[in-house]
């Protein structure tokens, strides 16, 4: 793409910015703060679960009876059905809130059977993507799992933006099978999209250092505007990539 292009694009995704926008902005602050907030209660009841159990040498001192009905239910599946309870809830949410600011960032009406089937297909994505990676992240040894873990982040990260992308013209199956195409094709304009996205919140973390000292909790003022810079980033992506 040439450079004055580039910059054209960019000074124009700036008049893409209405009503809607502030509504995009919303849903992606509230997803924020949902995520944490599911995330901490997780914490605690994986906490409270941990406590309940007792140390090595007060298991040896019970009775067998006693041992069982403390560990029952057993504790490590307890663990496991709360952190995939917690994983789809995460993962539900996520999706509706991604099928909503995309579309929303069009600008056309969206109908409950554009949304629908957005959702449908990005579900069935990240299922087709999460449960092979997870397997593969406990069979691989654990020297390599932070570094498989790191490649599949962004691997799923930029096909999936391309997929939601590609979703936001057409809602079919077969555009996973586009998307993928797209983004491999094009990489070098998403590169630079997410290059102007990158810039955009190293400004507003340079803003923060000016007003953290008037400011004593600027949680979600931070979230607010980070959402804002996301939604400009596909407003740019939008323009540069169609």
């Amino acid at each position: 793409m040439k450079k004055t292009k580039l910059i054209k694009n960019i000074c124009q995704s700036f008049r893409d910015f209405n009503y809607k926008s502030m509504l995009i902005i919303a849903i992606d602050t509230l997803f924020f703060l949902f995520a944490v907030f599911i995330i901490k209660r997780w914490a605690g009841y994986v906490e409270r679960i941990i406590l309940m159990i007792p140390a090595p040498e007060q298991l040896l001192a019970m009775p067998l009876e006693h041992i069982k009905e403390i560990m029952s239910p057993d504790p490590k599946l307890l663990l496991i059905s709360s952190f995939l309870i917690m994983a789809a809830i995460l993962l539900i949410t996520f999706v509706i809130s991604r099928s909503a600011v995309w579309l929303l960032s069009r600008k056309k009406k969206i109908t409950i059977k554009e949304f629908a089937k957005f959702s449908l297909i990005s579900l069935c994505w990240y299922l087709i993507v999460l449960i092979p990676s997870a397997a593969l992240f406990i069979i691989l040894k654990q020297g390599t799992n932070l570094a498989f873990l790191a490649v599949i982040i962004l691997l799923l990260m930029h096909y999936s933006i391309s997929l939601h992308l590609s979703l936001t013209k057409v809602q079919k199956f077969r555009q996973i099978i586009m998307s993928i195409k797209t983004g491999t094709k094009k990489i070098h304009l998403f590169l630079l999209s997410y290059l102007v996205f990158a810039i955009a919140l190293f400004m507003i973390h340079q803003v923060w250092w000016i007003y953290r000292y008037a400011i004593t909790d600027y949680t979600i003022p931070r979230l607010i505007l980070t959402s804002a810079a996301m939604c400009w980033a596909r407003y740019v992506m939008l323009r540069i990539i169609r």
